[in-house]
């Protein structure tokens, strides 16, 4: 792998894991458990575990049903990221 790969690699997961430690926060400020955000989005509590994680790039979609849950903009729900 090329060293500009391996920067990007390392950047990306950055990002991750703070959009993780976002959606984690905003869960817990709004009193959800894991289920409870999984449910209000419609989506599996191992996917909300693996967004937190910063184990998974989410797709569009997930953000409109995570912003949607939070009752906030994708920009809000990005700031800071």
């Amino acid at each position: 792998m090329c060293h500009f790969a391996q920067m990007n690699k390392i950047r990306d997961e950055a990002v991750l894991k703070k959009f993780g430690q976002r959606v984690k926060q905003l869960r817990k400020e709004h009193g959800m458990s894991q289920d409870d955000l999984a449910a209000e989005c419609d989506i599996e509590k191992t996917q909300i575990y693996r967004i937190e994680g910063g184990k998974i790039n989410t797709t569009i979609s997930t953000l409109k049903l995570l912003a949607e849950a939070f009752k906030m903009t994708i920009e809000e729900l990005m700031k800071g990221i």
